[in-house]
């Protein structure tokens, strides 16, 4: 397991269970977790010369980089953060990825050990989750409401959605539980440790054929 190189990139709209995943698997498996929300932060700091930016402007920051450089800013990120190897740790994810050249560029860095797993959720759902976040309960809900589709009118969060059909694994989070995110998750990197050893039972038919083992195998099955 120690041997293992795995990179996540995490994509889903607002409010879509990302940080949480990402989160849980830290808790577990000890990933190392770069939030692409706080890079954009902290370049943004350091153009506005350390006045604090809010949700809009970093949006519009984040746009400005991916124009810049096709989206390689947070390729460059993460390497100046994690270092260009995995000597110290070999698990990691970044949250989130907002545009397919993001993901190219892990991708042609790091080959086979990225992994690009999006999350989904209908409108409705993603809403009400939005209003039910810490930061957002003290507003009233007309004005949480105004940030939230304030937020999803940004050009490039409009597009995330069609991440989906480049993802290693799409999971639904309004049909499962964060339990369930995580351990399909899990599952699909082979994370888990095996619950018990299965036997395989092999039938062979030794004469002419039709001797049914066709038969067999659908009642074991």
């Amino acid at each position: 397991m120690a041997e293992r190189k795995i990179i996540i990139l995490l994509s889903g709209e607002i409010a879509a269970g990302k940080t949480t995943l990402a989160q849980k698997l830290e808790e577990k498996f000890d990933f190392k977790i770069l939030k692409s929300r706080l890079a954009i932060k902290d370049l943004a700091k350091k153009k506005l010369k350390g006045d604090d930016p809010d949700r809009r402007f970093l949006q519009q920051f984040g746009t400005s980089l991916d124009q810049k450089d096709d989206g390689k800013w947070v390729l460059d990120y993460f390497q100046n953060d994690f270092g260009f190897s995995f000597e110290h740790n070999s698990f990691f994810i970044v949250d989130s990825i907002r545009i397919l050249k993001q993901i190219e560029h892990f991708r042609r860095a790091y080959s086979f050990s990225v992994y690009h797993i999006h999350l989904t959720a209908p409108a409705h759902v993603l809403q009400e989750r939005f209003l039910r976040r810490e930061e957002i309960k003290y507003l009233t809900k007309s004005i949480a409401l105004e940030k939230y589709y304030e937020a999803k009118q940004d050009p490039t969060e409009q597009q995330v959605p069609t991440l989906a059909t480049d993802a290693d694994l799409t999971i639904d989070s309004e049909l499962a539980t964060e339990d369930d995110v995580f351990i399909r998750v899990s599952s699909f990197l082979k994370l888990l440790a095996p619950t018990k050893n299965e036997l395989v039972d092999v039938i062979v038919g030794g004469q002419f054929g039709s001797e049914g083992k066709g038969q067999i195998a659908a009642h074991i099955a």
